[in-house]
């Protein structure tokens, strides 16, 4: 608690070595390249809004653009990152605050958007990256891709560029923190918090999930959080089965209340951290009891954790609740550990489903959400709980040191 109660300020200062952003972008591109050889690929084309500004330092409209394909990068095996930019304004704006890719921003082509001139369109993008690929002697290398669909892979075949999945790549370079990445999980852990105690404050008979998930958002964005990826707040019956929304219910007296916040914190990374909260100030032996298993669940869990621990380790500790992982070969995300970082989801990701099965070893520097639920099919709640933390070599350092809730927890 220490070490995440250690934190920076947001601001740049002479008296202190805080997050250090020229060593930031270095870093990431050294462990891209790094990848890149591993696999044996000549570059990555990246469209992920998330990993194009790990690879370049750059950002648009995270959630806008995740959802269409419009700006990109192509990251070659042994040189710098290459940003294809929308034209206009956006392409001004680097010239004067992006030094750093001087001389490597090139137009982006727009072919999702092209209507009934698409197929021009999309087969001049492909032209436009084989002739980049080969200035930089790459033309006969396979390209790993992080999302593509049949226009495209059409395209690059016509292009004569060979392809492949590309997110091994991603994920191995992303999957372990850098300093400076550790630095910018605490704050955006740190303001997920602050956003956990406002919602507490604002529980109260007759206030609605959307009125709490204001005060969260405000919260957030306040704080300095560049964007928010989910809100859920669940209340009552919906945390019985578990309604991952925000809805217009009424919060009411003795109601559980479930608070799930994932916001895109300061550079772009994300927290997923959870509480339930009690509407009132007695709980019932029922209520402590479900908040007790719910929280035994975590520390058993998170008692597994280490630099070297086997997945399939920390997937045995996992109950098979009301998703049964194992059995149905999938999972439903309530009992579920995943990797956090630039992205909301990266590895490792640990299930009952298949980890037991296809187990990995966890590496130090590793941030981890674990998440769990109790709850029975039938009764009147639910609870949910889920802790941010870091992998060390003797164990883990917790992010969300927000307190539980000690109205139902009886330590």
């Amino acid at each position: 608690m220490a070490w995440a109660s250690r934190l920076q300020g947001q601001s740049i200062v002479d008296y202190e070595d805080r997050i250090n952003p020229d060593r930031l972008r270095k870093e990431r591109v050294r462990k891209l390249n790094e990848q890149l050889k591993k696999h044996k690929l000549g570059a990555l084309l990246i469209y992920d809004p998330s990993y194009v500004r790990y690879a370049t330092g750059t950002r648009f409209q995270s959630l806008f653009s995740t959802q269409r394909f419009l700006r990109y990068a192509l990251v070659p095996r042994d040189s710098a990152p290459i940003l294809f930019e929308l034209v206009g304004p956006e392409q001004e704006y680097l010239k004067l605050h992006a030094p750093w890719l001087e001389g490597r921003v090139e137009q982006a082509i727009i072919w999702q958007f092209a209507g009934v001139s698409r197929d021009q369109s999309v087969a001049k993008w492909a032209s436009e990256i084989r002739n980049i690929l080969e200035k930089e002697g790459l033309g006969d290398e396979p390209v790993g891709l992080d999302r593509s669909n049949i226009h495209m892979t059409r395209a690059l075949e016509k292009a004569n560029i060979q392809f492949t999945d590309g997110m091994p790549t991603i994920w191995d370079a992303v999957k372990t923190k850098t300093q400076d990445e550790l630095e910018f999980l605490k704050i955006t852990s740190a303001i997920t918090g602050v956003s956990l105690d406002r919602a507490r404050k604002a529980i109260a008979p007759g206030v609605k999930g959307y009125e709490i998930a204001g005060v969260i958002a405000e919260a957030l964005y306040s704080l300095g959080c560049e964007c928010i990826e989910d809100i859920i707040v669940a209340s009552g019956g919906h945390t019985n089965p578990y309604l991952r929304e925000i809805t217009d219910k009424m919060i009411q007296p003795r109601d559980l209340v479930i608070l799930d916040v994932c916001p895109i914190g300061p550079g772009n990374y994300c927290a997923d951290y959870t509480r339930t909260m009690l509407c009132g100030e007695r709980a019932t032996g029922e209520q402590k009891q479900l908040y007790a298993e719910c929280y035994g669940y975590l520390q058993d869990i998170m008692r597994s954790i280490h630099a070297g621990a086997s997945t399939a380790d920390i997937a045995e500790k996992m109950p098979s609740g009301v998703e049964e992982a194992e059995k149905r070969e999938t999972t439903g995300l309530l009992h579920y550990a995943h990797g956090l970082g630039i992205s909301l989801y990266e590895p490792p990701f640990i299930s009952r489903a298949y980890s037991l099965k296809h187990p990995e070893r966890l590496e130090e520097n590793m941030v981890l959400a674990v998440e769990t639920y109790a709850g029975k099919e039938g009764e009147r709640q639910g609870v949910r709980l889920e802790e941010n933390l870091v992998v060390t070599s003797g164990g883990y350092e917790l992010l969300s040191i927000y307190p539980h809730d000690e109205r139902l927890l009886e330590l």
